[in-house]
């Protein structure tokens, strides 16, 4: 719609059928696109602001169940198995540190997907560097030698460099969330004369 010209896309949706508000209804929020809330804005205004807002409420859901974080790191397959590996690593990061809001719920998504990561790419070193023995043991065995392939040393450290990234990333994100948790909350003590923080006693003055 929007790579059409402004005087026929006005057209095209003034073209709409009749019953086009009841279809765009139907469909779900991820299947809206802005021409079906241009026709709704101009047509059907009070139908259009309770679109958006499923809309919205729609896509909170879907960060806070971990839906969007889950699928970057499924590469196009969508299994279950896949999906169910990583709420399940998700969970168990949460539980561990109580998430209590967005900002850690989001660190925990990106230490998830680090993580998911990580271990594909661990894989992926490991089965490298062990087709490369098992190629080489059975020139071995027939009686023949193969220098070693660069492009097989160059996956193998590729895949143990990507690795080693998403590891970084994991502890780089893992930092972030503990100095969050130290430096981000507020101590309020009322009616203490002395507070023991850590290693140092403060000395509360009460007012008046």
């Amino acid at each position: 719609m929007f790579k059409l010209p402004p005087e026929q896309a006005v057209a095209r949706i003034q073209d709409m059928p009749d019953d086009w508000a009841s279809r765009i209804l139907e469909r779900p929020p991820d299947q809206l696109e802005w021409y079906d809330l241009n026709y709704l804005a101009e047509h059907h205004p009070q139908q259009f602001f309770q679109v958006w807002q499923a809309i919205k409420k729609s896509a909170l859901e879907e960060v806070q169940c971990a839906d969007r974080a889950a699928r970057v790191v499924e590469g196009g397959m969508h299994l279950a198995w896949q999906r169910a590996q990583f709420l399940a690593l998700r969970a168990e990061l949460s539980d561990s540190f109580k998430v209590t809001n967005g900002i850690e719920r989001q660190l925990i998504d990106t230490m998830a997907q680090a993580q998911t990561a990580y271990v594909y790419w661990l894989e992926r070193s490991m089965a490298r560097a062990s087709m490369e023995c098992v190629q080489q043991k059975k020139l071995e065995v027939e009686g023949m030698w193969l220098a070693p392939r660069l492009c097989d040393a160059e996956a193998v450290e590729q895949a143990a460099q990507m690795a080693d990234r998403f590891n970084k990333i994991f502890l780089r994100t893992l930092r972030a969330l503990r100095d969050l948790r130290r430096y981000g909350q507020r101590i309020v003590v009322q009616n203490a004369g002395q507070v023991n923080v850590g290693q140092h006693q403060v000395n509360g003055v009460s007012p008046g």
